[in-house]
């Protein structure tokens, strides 16, 4: 293993959080090493193919509002990849999904999913947060911290907008995140009304989403099944404790969840890093099934990619993507749909074998698709206990307070991860470019050792 003058920075999680910061020292010279308990990157954000389909095992989609992930996929040569999905999404109402597309609000009115007044109402409200809305980052969190002081539920409540938080809101909250109104900060909420005011378009990688983080890992030096058993800080040096020994280096990024990382370090002094540190996850299951060559979609799905279901409609799907209208063009034959699973059935049906999952789900998801129960050749089943990290009011506060204090008092260890930004991919991106960025802020932008 290395020694202490063969490592600058040491990288705990080969996640896209941590690759991401590796990727960004390593640019300025720095000498990284990235730790990884697993025997392959990406985290959440990995790829399988599996008979010709292409299966994105955790995250599904990224979006035109990103930044940080754009970057990294040029930098990588991966910027062909980008592909726009299908047109039109649905939500369902009253048993029946309601299509439209995010840079059309009236689809909501002519589809019958929202009433026109509550579509005036809620139109006058955004385009008063107009400014506010478009100023700040979709990609870091931190910067929402001004509408952290009341939940989603009670923000829309306030509003007199009960058929937009229970046909809109709610449906994006548990089925994008696993999490309900009542529990999530406004803040998110506010991040979900910027995509739409922004139009923001979701796309998805060609060759599937764990392209990048393959991409980024081929440049590193990444040691897969090496976990990590404890991070200890002395003498102006990070030690990082594994099953072959201790490794030293300058200064270390734990960049996995927040229940992990507080497993490995002592606890810290600050009520701010505890906290974070505590961040509650939410739990799903990806169901995929592949279905035989002469399945389609009824009329109504036959040109979406992806069906939310709210909770007054759904017993355990959250959501639905379909393969074919996620990647329009695609040589694949067949077709694949993606079933997430609400947190309360995830955890319930956690440590049921692979055949029991799929027989609860598949008769659900027949209610919308009603030929697929007799044309699914095979299933697969991807667990995510750590899911998506939870949003209560005080997170994004507490992020800002964090990123002040790092500014101010440089620590050794550096968070990073998506419950250190937002609590998805681009996220938690963002959250390895900051981190790796606040070690070369304090160091002056200089390389170790420079004159």
């Amino acid at each position: 293993m290395p020694n202490a003058s063969a490592i600058d920075v040491a990288i705990i999680g080969a996640g896209i959080a941590g690759l991401a910061a590796a990727h960004t020292l390593k640019q300025r010279g720095w000498r990284v090493v990235v730790f990884e308990a697993g025997d392959r990157v990406g985290g959440r954000m990995t790829t399988d193919y599996v008979d010709g389909q292409i299966v994105d095992r955790g995250a599904q989609f990224l979006s035109t509002g990103y930044t940080v992930i754009p970057r990294l996929l040029r930098e990588t040569g991966l910027a062909g990849q980008l592909r726009p999905t299908a047109e039109y999404s649905a939500i369902v109402r009253a048993g029946r999904p309601r299509r439209g597309r995010p840079d059309s609000p009236l689809d909501a009115l002519q589809s019958g999913l929202l009433g026109w007044r509550s579509l005036l109402k809620f139109g006058w409200q955004t385009l008063r947060l107009g400014q506010e809305l478009r100023r700040r980052s979709v990609s870091d969190f931190s910067q929402w911290a001004e509408f952290d002081r009341e939940s989603t539920a009670d923000w829309l409540g306030r509003g007199g907008l009960q058929e937009i938080l229970e046909y809109l809101y709610e449906p994006m909250l548990h089925g994008y995140y696993f999490q309900t109104p009542e529990e999530t900060s406004r803040a998110l909420g506010m991040v979900l009304t910027a995509f739409g005011l922004r139009r923001a378009r979701t796309l998805a990688l060609a060759d599937g989403l764990g392209r990048l983080p393959e991409a980024l890992a081929a440049e590193l030096d990444v040691r897969l099944g090496t976990p990590v058993d404890r991070i200890t800080t002395a003498d102006d040096a990070v030690t990082i404790v594994t099953p072959s020994g201790p490794v030293r280096s300058r200064r270390a990024i734990l960049a996995v969840p927040a229940p992990i990382a507080k497993s490995v370090v002592d606890e810290p002094p600050d009520p701010v890093t505890r906290r974070l540190l505590e961040t509650r996850y939410a739990s799903s299951i990806l169901v995929s099934l592949f279905a035989q060559d002469g399945f389609a979609p009824p009329e109504g799905l036959a040109d979406t990619y992806g069906l939310l279901i709210p909770r007054a409609e759904r017993c355990r799907i959250a959501g639905i993507s379909l393969e074919h209208n996620k990647r329009p063009g695609t040589s694949a034959t067949g077709q694949l749909l993606h079933l997430m699973l609400r947190h309360e059935e995830a955890c319930r049906l956690m440590s049921l074998p692979d055949d029991a999952v799929i027989a609860e789900t598949v008769g659900e998801a027949g209610r919308f698709f009603p030929s697929l129960a007799r044309q699914v050749r095979r299933g697969l089943v991807f667990r995510w206990p750590l899911a998506e990290p939870c949003s209560p009011i005080g997170r994004a506060s507490d992020l800002r307070r964090y990123r002040e204090d790092c500014a101010l008092r440089p620590p050794p260890i550096v968070l990073a991860g998506d419950y250190m930004s937002m609590p998805y991919t681009e996220g938690a991106a963002e959250s390895g470019v900051w981190a790796a960025q606040s070690i070369l802020d304090a160091a002056g932008e200089r390389q170790p050792g420079a004159e």
